[in-house]
């Protein structure tokens, strides 16, 4: 299968192939940051509809104002594989900030954040599916994808997903356990060979 790569920022690509079919394409991105990367896709794709979460209280202050002049959907939560509420670690590193205690880094703060699954996010926001589901989420990218391979209805409901693993937090061996069940459940991925490596996950 040929896909066109497309980059809003160093991390995260996605096939244009796909998306350019679509006239008013969904994206979801979680662990949004600042809300850069949001607001390169909501001006590449005026008419899409843009939703982003974000679990640091302190990186949503931020990201609140950045996208105000944008037509894009904000949640101050995170994303997991079971509602409930963690304790999210904010570090001196503002883009780290995670529910993994980070050793090498300074904890700045400790706070109690709500988690929902990609289940709640869909029913939330009013929506059936997504056409590109982004994430780089600091570790959490493994509760979600978990949920979604043990989960064949919302499967059908993702067209695509942008990965930002996180060897650092927890190790290669995660990421080729999680690669392997990707596989068995009959996706397609692709892998860029930049720093900071992407994966793209594509139901065949």
């Amino acid at each position: 299968m040929e896909i066109e790569k497309c980059y809003i920022d160093d991390w995260l690509f996605f096939d244009s192939n796909i998306v350019n079919e679509i006239e008013s394409p969904t994206f979801v991105e979680i662990g949004s940051f600042t809300g850069n990367h949001a607001k390169g896709l909501k001006e590449k794709y005026i008419k899409s509809k843009m939703i982003i979460y974000e679990a640091s209280k302190k990186n949503f202050s931020e990201l609140k104002n950045n996208v105000s002049n944008y037509d894009i959907t904000i949640h101050n939560k995170g994303i997991s594989d079971k509602k409930e509420i963690k304790t999210f670690y904010e570090f001196n590193s503002p883009s780290s900030n995670s529910v993994f205690n980070r050793k090498n880094r300074k904890i700045t703060d400790l706070t109690e954040v709500e988690f929902i699954t990609i289940y709640d996010l869909l029913d939330d926001n009013n929506i059936n599916y997504i056409d590109v589901l982004f994430m780089n989420c600091e570790g959490s990218e493994l509760f979600i994808l978990d949920y979604i391979l043990e989960n064949k209805e919302i499967q059908t409901k993702i067209k695509q997903i942008s990965i930002s693993f996180h060897p650092q937090i927890y190790g290669e061996q995660k990421i080729k356990e999680i690669k392997t069940k990707i596989n068995e459940n009959g996706y397609l991925s692709y892998t860029n060979n930049k720093k900071w490596p992407c994966t793209l996950i594509i139901k065949k």
